[in-house]
């Protein structure tokens, strides 16, 4: 919740990056105890101080229930039911405490916000299965119905200017505020499904579902969603007989399925009116009780359909001592469901989800798994490899792109996505080094005029892309992909006598990531704290590729530019664990079946050229800030060891 106004800075990790540190940290005769920001800086707030003058948490419980029961009809035909629920319940509070935090942060009430909120779960499936096996012919049919409806309810309530040291909501004295609302959406499905095999050679698996979801409007409320795979078990038949003893599996398939998407949260198409908007009129000031819409939406909105085709094969050897699986993949996505951002003159508070668009993903899925034994070691290898393409074919807003991924509280965007490139592409103004001299700004002209007038020696040379003669966002060129060329894991298993060791590394290749981080510390145009790579900015007697310090920079140096672009590759030892499994003499001994201690690491260290606290990154929100690290609300990746002792009686 946050009711505390700490600034533009993010969290108590951001403010510990940007808040210069001559201030104190604190101060007995403030109130509050804390020191903070004075002067001609940037309103930056003591980190100390927010984490000890505001106190937010949350509570949450869950309740899971499940259940079924089965039902034989006759021979080969049985029917089933399946309930289950979910309830989630969760309590939030935020107390903040009165203070002055040097001058541009001051709270002159104790104040105490506390909301609930509750997500409840039911979901009801009935199947009838058959199941029938006639000479070399399988044969299974499924045929159902589901119904799931999720509830949700949220109720808060605050009030200002409580006593010190008590918190609760009725002590307090000041504003008095409550609020609530709740959500309700179903979601309905007839389906089907047969199974064939002949012979264990030819496959065949056939499906049919048609869903129908209330957050759609009744016109537009159901999809249908067919699919069919075919396998053919090449191992399996007689002339492959005298390769088996080395390709022991050989299997081809292919498959082509559409999926429906209808995440997009509840009453998207429909518009929110907010109502007691009072207003007055005429010479006597009489009083009128209004409403107005707050929100644009789009009523026609629809289910977002992907079909996809896929190719593979799977091969086993040595005895299926190693298998591989390979796919090739095309998926087309239509009516893209997407909050397509809107200006705020446009009167809404949020941005409409739209039917926006088709794209296409086009890629590789390849994996194995080696397992073989040496005298008493055991050991299995395995991996995994995939590259994925994407592109968009059809963008249908009215301005044919879509802005995004704004990396610092200085606005601008990264990313734009616009039918014949790929979803949240890099475009940015190119940096081409540094002007070392007079001499090389002026030759740096179009006509007759300097391209960069207002440049100094030490400033940064951006490309005049479009040849006009000046920098500014039209010069913007494509520059690369949050999205990875290709993305691995791999691991190992082995065990030996008592012990048994557990390894996995993960990665990634080829994707960009605009470090935001670095234009708020490397920028050198706000009056906050700057990083260290500044203490070497450009002089005369250093001629460094970091831009001279100046403030209120005419050359605009710190622009959203592809000096803040970087190489998000990176390979990371997820895990690593070592455990010892007690002999059978403490087990006897101590009665239980099976002991096992074990000490493990997560995220041990991450080998990466990217500066950034952590590469594997993807800004919560809007697909169109992907790959944008705006570093002052997100925090570093934790380092974890652990021990543990797994006991089964």
């Amino acid at each position: 919740m946050n009711i505390g106004n700490w600034g533009g800075r993010g969290n108590a990790v951001g403010a510990a990056l940007v808040m210069i540190p001559v201030f104190q940290i604190y101060d007995p005769t403030a109130l509050g105890g804390y020191s903070g920001a004075s002067g001609p800086v940037a309103s930056v707030a003591n980190p100390v101080a927010q984490l000890n003058l505001e106190n937010a948490g949350r509570i949450a419980s869950s309740i899971l229930i499940n259940g079924y029961g089965e039902l034989t009809i006759m021979p080969g035909l049985k029917y089933k039911l399946n309930i289950g629920y979910t309830n989630n319940n969760g309590t939030n509070s935020d107390y903040l405490k009165r203070n002055v935090v040097g001058a541009f942060f001051a709270h002159s009430t104790n104040d105490l916000s506390l909301s609930k909120d509750q997500n409840l779960l039911l979901s009801i499936e009935n199947t009838l299965n058959y199941n029938k096996t006639f000479g070399k012919n399988s044969l299974q049919v499924l045929a159902g119905y589901t119904y799931q409806k999720i509830n949700y309810t949220y109720l808060s309530a605050a009030r200002t200017n409580l006593p010190d040291g008590i918190i609760n909501i009725d002590a307090g004295a000041g504003i008095s505020t409550t609020g609530g609302n709740s959500a309700e959406s179903t979601l309905l499905s007839a389906l089907g499904r047969v199974i064939y095999s002949y012979d264990n050679k030819y496959l065949m698996t056939a499906s049919f579902r048609r869903d129908g979801s209330s957050r759609f409007s009744s016109s537009n409320r159901y999809g249908n969603f067919p699919s069919i795979a075919l396998g053919w078990n090449i191992a399996h038949e007689k002339f492959f007989e005298p390769l088996t003893k080395v390709v022991s599996i050989l299997k081809l398939r292919t498959s082509y399925g559409v999926l429906g998407n209808q995440e997009i949260g509840d009453y998207q198409y429909s518009a929110a009116v907010a109502s007691n908007i009072n207003y007055v009129t005429g010479t006597t000031q009489q009083k009128w009780f209004g409403s107005i819409q707050t929100t644009l939406v789009s009523p026609n909105i629809k289910w977002e359909n992907t079909q996809t085709t896929d190719v593979g094969i799977d091969a086993g050897f040595l005895n299926n001592k190693l298998t591989i699986t390979a796919d090739y993949f095309n998926k087309i996505t239509s009516d893209v469901l997407l909050n397509v951002p809107i200006p705020g003159s446009a009167g809404s508070i949020s941005n409409p989800v739209v039917n926006a668009g088709k794209l296409s993903n086009n890629g590789v899925e390849l994996g194995f798994n080696f397992s073989d034994h040496i005298g008493k070691l055991d050991f299995n290898l395995f991996g995994t490899l995939s590259s994925v393409k994407n592109k968009v074919l059809e963008l249908g807003t009215g301005s044919q792109q879509i802005f995004g991924g704004q990396p610092t509280i200085q606005g601008g965007f990264t990313t734009i996505t616009q039918a014949g490139g790929p979803i949240t592409g890099f475009y940015l103004v190119k940096e081409l080094g540094i002007f070392n001299s007079q001499e090389e700004i002026s030759a740096y002209q179009k006509d007759g005029k300097l391209i960069q007038p207002n440049a100094s020696p030490g400033d940064i040379k951006f490309q005049d892309t479009n040849g006009d003669g000046q920098i500014n966002n039209n010069d913007a060129v494509y520059l690369g992909s949050p999205f990875p060329d290709y993305e691995y894991g791999f691991g190992f298993n082995a065990s030996m006598f008592n012990i048994d060791v557990n390894v996995f590394l993960q990665g990634t290749q080829g994707n960009k990531i605009y470090n935001g981080l670095r234009q708020d510390l490397e920028g050198m145009s706000q009056d906050n704290n700057y990083s260290v790579a500044t203490l070497n900015a450009w002089t005369p007697q250093n001629h460094s590729n970091i831009p001279r310090a100046v403030i209120n920079d005419p050359n605009f140096n710190d622009r959203i530019s592809s000096r803040f672009l970087e190489d998000g590759s990176y390979m990371r030892m997820k895990t690593v664990q070592i455990g010892y499994t007690f002999n059978d003499f403490f087990k006897k001994e101590l009665k239980i079946t099976s002991l096992r201690a074990y000490l493990s690491g997560d995220n041990l260290f991450t080998i990466t050229k990217y500066s950034g606290a952590n590469p594997d990154l993807g800004r919560s929100g809007s697909i169109f800030d992907r790959g944008v690290d705006w570093g002052l609300v997100a925090y570093p990746l934790a380092k974890t060891i652990s021990v543990g002792i797994q006991l089964t009686l």
